[in-house]
């Protein structure tokens, strides 16, 4: 970053990495799941192509709402929506957690747990939706808990800031 021409002028100047050139495949990706309006979409790292994430129910059909992804994970065979950073042979799965602030805050997203793929989608807003695929994931056994999904956050964006809320 150049030094600033006027004390003012400090705020406006930006370090951005002139060697970031952003894959274009991954790009529409993400378009494409940000704009889905029927359902969440995820990364089927078989395929290498998008799918329709089913939203978890209980045993009488009634959707999970996002704040209780955590337990219901813990006692089902449910896993979180897989992110772009999975493999033909690995399901990756984002971390669900809660805004605490800036974009979508006190919102729950999905989003990439390294911060490496750029998956990122508001969750939430496919709750109440009635279009939106949902299915019932059997009970776990008591003696296999779910693998622990650890959130890397980037602390130099603070856009990414999040209350991280992982058991």
């Amino acid at each position: 970053m150049s030094a600033p021409s006027s004390p003012h002028s400090a705020c406006s100047t930006l370090d951005a990495p002139e060697s970031v050139v952003p894959d274009r495949k991954v790009v529409k990706i993400l378009v494409k799941i940000l704009t889905a309006r029927h359902g969440v979409l995820h990364y089927h790292g078989q395929t290498g192509e998008l799918a329709t994430y089913q939203w978890p129910t209980d045993r009488h059909g009634q959707k999970i709402h996002p704040s209780q992804f955590a337990a219901y994970r813990e006692a089902h065979a449910f896993l979180y929506p897989c992110c772009l950073c999975a493999t033909a042979d690995r399901y990756v799965e984002t971390s669900v957690l809660q805004r605490a602030e800036g974009i979508n805050q006190g919102q729950y997203v999905a989003e990439c747990a390294t911060s490496t793929c750029g998956y990122l989608l508001t969750v939430e807003k496919f709750f109440g939706r009635a279009s939106v695929p949902a299915a019932y994931y059997r009970k776990r056994k008591v003696t296999r808990r779910p693998a622990r999904i650890r959130h890397m956050l980037n602390q130099d964006d603070p856009l990414l800031r999040v209350k991280v809320e992982v058991k």
